[in-house]
């Protein structure tokens, strides 16, 4: 199953809500199991100190695989390389040359005139 953003491309309006609360619902339910498990007396119920280890450790490894997963997404969709290279460069003022003819008809060139001008 894809992330949250892609499920939602692919959902009518309505079902929005249905999508992230079942996210949610399934957060919780992890979270208060994990409660469950490190505080009640029938579980492990550790003292303070390690119930800090046990929650840095979980949340810590949360973000570790989310830090690994944005990575992964820069890496595959060349988010890191980006418009930098001079390839990208070339394209991205090819593409707002494009918008500003489009808008006004003038390109950068007779802009540029025009404020020299001034």
């Amino acid at each position: 199953m894809g992330n949250s953003s892609e499920v939602a491309q692919g959902i009518s309006d309505d079902s929005y809500g249905l999508i992230f609360g079942i996210n949610r619902f399934f957060s919780l339910i992890l979270q208060s199991l994990l409660t469950l498990i490190i505080n009640d007396e029938n579980g492990l119920a550790l003292g303070e100190r390690s119930q800090f280890l046990v929650y840095g450790i979980y949340f810590g490894s949360i973000g570790v695989l989310f830090g690994g997963a944005v990575l992964v997404t820069l890496i595959r969709y060349g988010g890191i390389e980006g418009p930098s290279s001079p390839e990208g460069s070339r394209n991205c003022i090819e593409d707002s040359s494009a918008l500003n003819r489009e808008d006004g008809g003038e390109t950068n060139s007779v802009k540029s005139d025009r404020i020299q001008e001034l």
